[in-house]
């Protein structure tokens, strides 16, 4: 897995998926049409779009960092953001989300730098 800090906020993460995660998703009866050998194999998956933390969680909930995917390729072809949440299984392409720290006061990604502030 890679991370891309473009620069004004958005990121870019590939890396790449084993074919047998599709399996059981949307995808699932497509992989049952390719080739047996192809099985083990997997693909390229870029992700690209802004970084954002959630400004405010209901009181005990934690907060979230999102990836707001505004392209996405599976091997050499550009899709549109909205499959990905497809293949995903959630509804809408902000689909990528990871917990914050309360401490954590902001996030700014830049070219080649993310920083974090932390609350004191």
């Amino acid at each position: 897995m890679g991370v891309r800090l473009i620069g004004d906020g958005v990121a870019e993460l590939t890396g790449r998926l084993p074919l047998r995660t599709l399996d059981g998703q949307s995808l699932g009866s497509l992989l049952r049409l390719l080739p047996h050998r192809w099985a083990p194999g997997a693909l390229w998956v870029r992700l690209r779009g802004h970084v954002l933390l959630e400004s405010g969680a209901a009181r005990g909930d934690r907060r979230q960092l999102w990836l707001d995917i505004e392209q996405f390729s599976l091997g050499r072809r550009r899709l549109p953001a909205a499959v990905f949440g497809t293949l995903a299984g959630v509804s809408g392409p902000r689909a990528i989300h990871w917990p914050v720290p309360d401490t954590v006061e902001s996030l700014t990604v830049e070219a080649g730098r993310l920083t974090v502030t932390i609350r004191p």
